[in-house]
C-alpha cells in the first residue's frame, strides 16, 4: 500500500496557487472588457455592417450567411469580437485566417460561411474599417493586456499540468 504522506504536494500546491491567481486576474480583465463592450456593441455593429453591405451580404439589417441562414450583425460581432479587436491583425489575409481558426473551435457552420465570404472584398473592407473601430472603442483594458494575461494563464496551466504529471508518475 502506497503511503500518501511521502507524496510532496508543495510543488503542485504552489502551481495551483499560481494558476488560481492568474485565473482571477484573467476573469477580472475579461469581465471589464465585456462590461465595456456591451454598451458600444450597436455602434460597432453599425460600423461593421458597412463592410457586409459593400460585399452584398447585408439584407434587412442581417448578414445573409447563405440562401437559408442569416445572422444579426450584433450577434456576429459578439461572436468574433476578440478577433476583430486583435491589434496584431493588420490586413485582410490575417483577419480571414484568424476568423477561420476561431471558427474551427466552434461547433457551428461559421467556417463554411467565412470561406464563402472570402470570394468578395469583405475582409479587405473590414480590415480597413477595424483600426478606426478599435481607436474609437472605449475600454479600461487594452486587448494587448488581455492577450498578455491570457498567455500568462496558459503558461500557468501548463506548469500545473506538468507538476501534476510528475507527481502521478
Amino acid at each position: 500500500m502506497q503511503r500518501y504522506s511521502s507524496f510532496d504536494y508543495s510543488r503542485v500546491h504552489t502551481r495551483f496557487e499560481d494558476y488560481s491567481i492568474q485565473l482571477g486576474i484573467w476573469r477580472k480583465i475579461f469581465v471589464d472588457i465585456e462590461n465595456d463592450f456591451v454598451p458600444q456593441d450597436k455602434q460597432i455593429a453599425e460600423s461593421i455592417s458597412v463592410a457586409f453591405e459593400k460585399a452584398g451580404f447585408l439584407q434587412n439589417s442581417s448578414i445573409q450567411l447563405d440562401e437559408h441562414s442569416s445572422m444579426n450583425v450584433i450577434d456576429w460581432v459578439h461572436k468574433f469580437k476578440y478577433i476583430l479587436f486583435d491589434p496584431d491583425i493588420k490586413n485582410a489575409n490575417q483577419l480571414y485566417e484568424q476568423l477561420i481558426e476561431f471558427a474551427k473551435l466552434t461547433p457551428d457552420a461559421h467556417e463554411r460561411w467565412l470561406n464563402s465570404f472570402n470570394k468578395t472584398d469583405l475582409y479587405r473592407t473590414m480590415a480597413w474599417i477595424l483600426p478606426h473601430i478599435r481607436d474609437e472603442f472605449n475600454t479600461r483594458i487594452s486587448f494587448n493586456e488581455l492577450k498578455s494575461e491570457h498567455q500568462k494563464l496558459k503558461e500557468s496551466i501548463e506548469k500545473l499540468k506538468y507538476a501534476l504529471e510528475e507527481k502521478l508518475k
